[in-house]
């Protein structure tokens, strides 16, 4: 009686039509090509009979659609709410027989499509709408006269409402039990819809906020603006006590290197300054690799092709007595520390036979300005094979020098300036600066290859670019060995050479 006496007292307010069933709750689900469909789609529902007669639509026209949030292809809506047009009342009771139709669209370029097949709908929502039509048609419009109220009912409707009784207030214990407990109930995240549901689950960017709510975000806070509590609570001093035993732990923890990080400890790993080179080292003698880094607590290991050497530990290397089976390879060497290691470039080590006196011609009875000065020489047996490296010429003042090498045979007094126009040297010397005082050999290094075999004599011709330097030589009345000028004279010469 309840329930029916709040109808009349609707239907007095309202008139008639105002009764139709409640919404129906029907869940679907959306696949495309078998993969089920996530995200926001427009639905069209409609309600069609067995002579397919639309008998309800969602909407005011065909176009009409609502927007639904699909989860892994699953959607629910309420047939008859969300917006939708209300379903009649007598619906169900007209019709034995009615099917539901969905139609999709997603803005995706393939317009509205069919969901099929088509659902019937099923005796639930029959047998609810069928109750509502009963009473709807059991109480016709006027049929509830003034006279069938109880007075307390006429006198609420007769009251005049009070500009008093207008600003009351609505106390709890004003209102029903039912109410009390509707007010009171948990609402749980099932029980909202799936567009609240998504609403909740957004991320709100700064964007969306209110100036106000940016602004006080933004704002600086001041101490001024914090409580008497905070401040005092700020403000005293944290002793040992007042940690927790996981922070008093971590406080006494070593700090090791691997608990660093990557920034942290690229300042304290080791570096290379400057890395091995490649060298030359003459069979039986000494040579050394070297390597300069900086960092702390550096350790050091050289590898010989690819292998640790046993012993070598140091930053540099030392070969000693070198040999092509024990020492030529490719070298690197491994700075470490706690902190990291660097392997450095490579450098190849070679091993050379040693150059030999293979001529010497000597005198050093007098000097005289190195203006033209040239020397014959003739490789004697068994040295004719051998590769010329060097020549000692012995000089001194102060000057910067260069030897040629011809293989050249003519007037022996001739200067050379006219013997060898014209010519090419087979082999010219490294220039060497320098200041000596007295008579010092200096050492002039040829290009690797110089062979002096293919024609002799050949002539060293001495040709300098500053200074005045002075040879050491004796004069040879005969003039056929050398020449200082037009006049003959054997120049103090040394020549080295390596074996082929």
């Amino acid at each position: 009686m309840r329930f029916l006496l709040v109808g009349i007292l609707l239907g007095l307010a309202c008139q008639s039509g105002l009764w139709s069933a409640p919404p129906i709750s029907y869940s679907g689900k959306i696949s495309i090509y078998n993969s089920n469909y996530n995200g926001y789609a427009k639905l069209t529902f409609s309600i069609y009979d067995s002579n397919k007669t639309v008998v309800w639509r969602n909407g005011a026209s065909v176009n009409d659609s609502i927007r639904v949030h699909v989860s892994n292809g699953r959607y629910t809506v309420l047939l008859g709410g969300q917006g939708m047009n209300q379903i009649p009342s007598n619906l169900f009771l007209q019709h034995t027989e009615l099917y539901l139709k969905v139609e999709f669209e997603n803005e995706d370029g393939f317009g509205k499509r069919h969901l099929k097949p088509d659902q019937r709908i099923t005796a639930s929502p029959y047998a609810l709408s069928a109750d509502y039509a009963r009473i709807a048609s059991a109480v016709l419009p006027n049929s509830i006269s003034r006279a069938m109220l109880t007075s307390d009912v006429r006198n609420d409707l007769n009251s005049t409402g009070s500009q008093s009784d207008s600003n009351r207030t609505i106390t709890r214990s004003m209102l029903s039990s039912n109410l009390q407990n509707d007010l009171n109930r948990t609402i749980t995240l099932s029980m909202l819809s799936s567009q609240v549901q998504s609403d909740l689950n957004r991320t709100v960017t700064r964007s969306m906020l209110s100036s106000q709510v940016q602004a006080d975000l933004n704002r600086t806070i001041t101490r001024s603006m914090l409580s008497s509590n905070v401040q005092s609570d700020l403000n005293r001093t944290v002793t040992r006590s007042m940690l927790s035993n996981n922070v008093q732990a971590d406080l006494n923890a070593t700090i090791e290197a691997n608990k660093l990080s990557a920034n942290i400890r690229r300042y304290f790993e080791p570096s290379i300054n400057t890395h091995p080179q490649d060298t030359t080292i003459n069979l039986d003698t000494n040579g050394s690799l070297s390597v300069t880094a900086s960092g702390q607590f550096l350790t050091y290991q050289w590898k010989k092709d690819g292998s640790s050497v046993a012993g070598e530990t140091n930053a540099t290397l030392s070969i000693t007595d070198a040999n092509a089976t024990l020492h030529e390879g490719n070298y690197t060497v491994v700075v470490a520390n706690d902190f990291g290691s660097l392997e450095s470039s490579r450098a190849e080590v070679s091993i050379a036979d040693p150059p030999v006196e293979i001529l010497a011609i000597t005198g050093g009875s007098s000097s005289a300005n190195a203006v033209n000065a040239w020397q014959r020489i003739l490789i004697p047996a068994p040295f004719t094979g051998y590769n010329i490296s060097s020549v000692d010429l012995f000089l001194r003042g102060s000057s910067t020098v260069y030897l040629e090498v011809y293989d050249q045979s003519a007037n022996v007094n001739a200067n050379p300036h006219t013997r060898f126009a014209g010519l090419t040297p087979v082999a010219t010397s490294s220039s060497k600066t320098f200041n000596h005082v007295s008579f010092t050999a200096v050492n002039f290094d040829f290009p690797a290859g110089a062979t002096l075999n293919s024609n002799p004599p050949y002539y060293v011709w001495a040709k300098y670019s500053n200074g005045t330097p002075q040879v050491q030589s004796t004069y040879d009345a005969g003039g056929t060995i050398g020449g200082r000028g037009n006049n003959p004279a054997i120049l103090n010469v040394k020549v080295y050479g390596i074996a082929p």
